[in-house]
């Protein structure tokens, strides 16, 4: 979805939705829509990435969906409240920290680190 202007990902989202793939969770504190995976469907995606996917992969594959959330923290977020919009993703953010920490992107954690408290 981060390579899609944003109505082609709405409809993608929207799809996952009606096919019960994603579960929607209300809305954060700027207004803007939360989704989840439901538990069932997360453990399964988890299971198929760490059997079919090699470790290089899904390491690249974290480090580019943590450099995208990185890319839009730090540009403008979006929402009219900048500070709000962080203060409601600042629990994402602080995890993203922690994953770049375990993949050993250090750099990487230090920015996102530095996006939660600008």
């Amino acid at each position: 979805l981060l390579d899609r202007p944003e109505a082609a990902a709405d409809r993608v989202v929207e799809a996952l939705v009606v096919a019960s793939l994603l579960v929607p969770a209300g809305t954060d504190l700027v207004g803007l829509p939360r989704y989840r995976l439901p538990d069932l469907i997360g453990d399964y995606a988890r299971e198929r990435a760490e059997a079919d996917e090699p470790a290089a992969d899904r390491r690249a594959a974290a480090e580019r969906a943590l450099r995208a959330l990185l890319a839009r923290v730090s540009s403008a977020p979006p929402a009219a409240d900048p500070a709000g919009w962080r203060a409601s993703e600042r629990a994402n953010l602080t995890a993203a920290v922690a994953v770049a920490r375990r993949l050993g992107l250090a750099d990487l954690a230090g920015d996102l680190a530095a996006a939660v408290t600008p």
